[in-house]
């Protein structure tokens, strides 16, 4: 009797496991890049050739990451990890726990949480590479949804957490993201630059209420238009300090993308409209591209009111991009493009006697792809700083205004 017990938990143990399998599925992700530079010249040719290590974005020798998943028809959670400092295990972008009680409707809770139906891509080129720290790109036609991390604006965080509700569902997207922990106590000091009016160091501790988390959140909606693209529009809380008390203010975000009504080209339009000017300026993006046999062309546009110089002087900050990439057949792969910002657009950049000066940088890259990963070299030129510079640690200083910064990426990266 003991031993028929035993074999028939045995066997709804098994059954269980085996059905559990069937409904749900726990999944093991990864994707990661790294950027080796055996030369580099970051203050001109007349400087010792320098080596390094970093990511597309700088701060990191290395992405090494991979995300935990787990699926079901109505429950699951997802969860980024990385070491990219070879030593510490830690997060990554995103954890958080999701729940689909009908069709259509996810709410998600976690620290950090993501959403990008409605989002703006124009990722090309050096974005990919080394990146010139003027370019800008991802998220610049329309921000993707960010839960947690106290990403729109509270100014003290105490912990990171969030929730996002989202509906998608025959062509229609609306999300709401919200801060949970945003800030519980702010010290205020008149050496503080951004609180200099104070006349003394006070302390604010104010509760971060309901309403607060509602009106510093980010609140979005699209819609898919058969045959011609999407429109979508969004606002964007956010708030700053102003003496002892803080203020909300918000961007709103609108976008249409053009990207069915021409076989192989691919247009998305957007513009930024600040609740308080003196916070933000209005600006406008623009991303195209063009897909010609086995050639890409790209192009982007970044253009915002009312910008500061290296002077100290206000103009319309222009940046522009335009890329050339081509599939040579046998895994390889040709990228290369031409980025350019005027004074205005390059903010505090300036020439060696510290006037307003435009910034440029070049690519040309050859990539070799294979099933799960690639291997890449270039060459990188550029006027201004590159992300590689501004990564800790790497014993790379600043170069000189006057000088062309260069270097040589090999580029490396999986993905599973």
């Amino acid at each position: 009797m003991k031993k028929a017990l035993k074999l028939f938990l045995v066997f709804a143990v098994v059954a269980t496991a085996f059905s559990s399998t069937a409904l749900a599925d726990v999944s093991i992700g990864a994707w990661g890049r790294a950027m080796f530079v055996p030369m580099a010249s970051p203050a001109g040719e007349d400087e010792e050739m320098v080596p390094g290590s970093t990511t597309s974005w700088g701060w990191a020798p290395q992405r090494l990451g991979m995300t935990i998943a787990g699926n079901s028809d109505n429950v699951g959670f997802q969860a980024d990890v990385n070491v990219d400092d070879g030593k510490n295990f830690g997060a990554h972008d995103q954890q958080f726990i999701w729940v689909k009680p009908m069709d259509g409707l996810r709410i998600a809770a976690g620290t950090t949480i993501f959403y990008d139906a409605l989002r703006g891509n124009s990722a090309y080129g050096s974005w990919d590479w080394v990146r010139p720290v003027f370019i800008t790109g991802e998220d610049n036609v329309f921000s993707r949804g960010v839960a947690g991390q106290n990403s729109n604006g509270a100014p003290v965080s105490t912990g990171n957490s969030g929730a996002l509700i989202s509906y998608d569902l025959g062509g229609v997207h609306v999300f709401a993201a919200m801060d949970v922990n945003a800030y519980n106590s702010l010290t205020v000091t008149e050496d503080n630059p951004e609180t200099a009016d104070v006349d003394e160091t006070v302390i604010v501790e104010e509760q971060y209420t309901t309403a607060m988390m509602i009106s510093r959140g980010q609140y979005g909606a699209g819609y898919d238009i058969a045959g011609v693209g999407q429109v979508r529009a969004q606002y964007i809380g956010k708030s700053y300090q102003d003496g002892d008390e803080t203020k909300d203010w918000a961007l709103i975000n609108a976008a249409v993308k053009l990207d069915q009504l021409v076989p192989n080209l691919y247009v998305d339009l957007g513009t930024y409209f600040p609740t308080d000017d003196e916070q933000d300026k209005m600006s406008f993006a623009a991303y195209v591209r063009y897909v010609m046999g086995t050639m890409t062309i790209n192009f982007s546009t970044d253009i915002k009111m009312d910008q500061m110089d290296a002077e100290g002087e206000e103009g319309m900050g222009m940046k522009f991009g335009v890329g050339f990439g081509m599939d040579l057949g046998g895994g390889l792969a040709l990228d290369s493009d031409f980025r350019f910002a005027n004074s205005a657009g390059a903010g505090a950049f300036a020439d060696a006697d510290g006037k307003a000066a435009s910034a440029w940088s070049a690519l040309l890259g050859l990539k070799k792809g294979f099933s799960n990963g690639l291997i890449g070299g270039g060459v990188q030129l550029s006027n201004a700083d590159f992300s590689l510079y501004r990564q800790a640690g790497n014993g790379l200083n600043k170069k000189e205004t006057d000088a062309m910064a260069w270097m040589i990426p090999v580029r490396v990266e999986y993905w599973f």
